[in-house]
């Protein structure tokens, strides 16, 4: 159901994200001063859509509005992959041609928009990072039910091999980093280097998701990510997010620290370790609470597609 899916994003996106945006705006000296459509933009994740900058403490958000944008039209593009793709049928082939074309949207996007503009940060530009996700998703389900597809279980057995893949996400990220991909200073890129990049890091993150999905629970790999200390930072990792720049903030502050000026350990380790606090405290007292309230509202159909013997052999 469209609407209990909705609910259940607002409630791991707002609660901690809201927190964040009334602490910066509010505690920030670089904040004050804000006028009301600075607030509006920030608390509603539209600011991507009015104001050409970003508050002190949150210019992270820019990612989190696009994330959202691609939640709220994540129904629709689920009801015409349903419908016109799927024809009610479970058809995954079908679906990663549909995700290929959507992925290319990224390309075309890069190529026409004003590149220094938050334009250039709408959801259309990352298309192509949402596609390689969601094409992990339905190779996962797929090969779940037991599926000997030649497209899902290409994606399955590279998943398989976390070393290979894991060695060419780095090298990727190695390209990425070179004038190849685009200035590495800040400067405006071209629309190919734009081009370039986006794609380069939709390939990286695409590489860097398979082994958790596909690995083999005895791989070393899987046995290493699997410690509860990494568990841990893993239910917490979307406080961090939210509030490490905040926490960065009042690190320079207290330490008398200009930005870019070195002490990059003592930033490091006072930066991480206040973070990390702050996110636990917030995953405790925040987070926990408002997921309990996922219950309300849980609806009691079945999907509308769902993987089955008859719709494998279809």
């Amino acid at each position: 159901k469209p609407a209990f899916y909705l609910w259940k994003r607002a409630l791991r996106i707002l609660p901690v994200y809201l927190l964040t945006v009334l602490a910066a705006l509010a505690l920030l000296p670089e904040n004050r001063g804000s006028f009301q459509p600075e607030w509006t933009q920030n608390l509603t994740l539209t600011v991507l859509y009015g104001s050409e900058t970003l508050p002190e403490g949150l210019t992270q958000m820019w990612s989190l509005a696009t994330e959202v944008a691609f939640y709220l039209v994540l129904p629709a593009l689920m009801a015409i992959t349903a419908k016109v793709i799927c024809r009610g049928r479970w058809r995954p082939s079908a679906i990663l041609v549909a995700l290929l074309i959507f992925g290319m949207l990224s390309i075309l996007w890069l190529s026409i928009v004003e590149l220094h503009t938050y334009r250039a940060l709408w959801l259309p530009a990352y298309s192509s990072w949402f596609a390689g996700g969601m094409a992990i998703a339905v190779a996962s389900v797929d090969l779940d039910v037991g599926s000997r597809r030649r497209s899902t279980m290409f994606i399955g057995k590279l998943g398989s091999a976390p070393g290979s893949v894991l060695v060419l996400a780095a090298a990727l990220l190695f390209i990425a980093s070179t004038p190849i991909a685009g200035p590495i200073f800040g400067d405006i890129p071209t629309h190919a280097e734009a081009v370039t990049k986006n794609l380069l890091y939709a390939a990286i993150g695409f590489l860097a998701i398979l082994p958790g999905v596909f690995a083999n629970p005895t791989h070393s790999f899987v046995r290493a990510m699997s410690r509860p200390t990494l568990r841990y930072l893993g239910r917490i990792s979307y406080g961090i997010f939210c509030v490490h720049l905040l926490v960065l903030h009042y690190v320079l502050a207290w330490r008398n620290i200009e930005v870019y000026s070195g002490h990059f350990i003592e930033v490091l380790a006072l930066t991480l370790v206040g973070t990390v606090a702050l996110s636990a405290a917030i995953y405790r007292f925040v987070e926990t609470p408002a997921n309990r309230l996922k219950r309300f509202g849980k609806p009691k159909t079945e999907p509308a597609i769902k993987p089955n013997e008859t719709a494998i052999a279809n």
